[in-house]
């Protein structure tokens, strides 16, 4: 895969969809809207522990910046533990080798 392709940069609720079903296995369904929200807040914790997450910033000069390891636990993670609703993820990204790597290493158990 080239370089450029390597480096875009994925939106994170896609990313942990993606996850989520390699990880699984599961194929066609996999439930509900809010089965799958489940399943992507689950999916998005385990790659905050593996993978550097991406933020867009808020002004809309579509600029990303990567959220230092607090941030991404603060942000997504703290409100999910909480049981609260995890922010909308449109403004997160991971980038696809990051993706790539951070799939094998939870299937390889860290």
């Amino acid at each position: 895969m080239g370089q450029r392709l390597e480096n875009e940069l994925v939106p994170l609720f896609e990313a942990a969809s993606l996850a989520y079903l390699e990880l699984t296995g599961v194929k066609g369904q996999v439930g509900s809207e809010e089965h799958l929200r489940d399943v992507v807040d689950l999916a998005v914790v385990a790659l905050l522990h593996v993978a550097p997450i991406y933020q867009s910033s808020a002004d809309g000069s579509n600029s990303t910046m990567m959220m230092s390891a607090v941030q991404g636990q603060k942000l997504l993670f703290v409100p999910i533990r909480e049981g609260r609703e995890a922010p909308p993820l449109d403004r997160f990204y991971i980038r696809r080798s990051d993706l790539r790597a951070a799939i094998t290493s939870l299937r390889n158990g860290c």
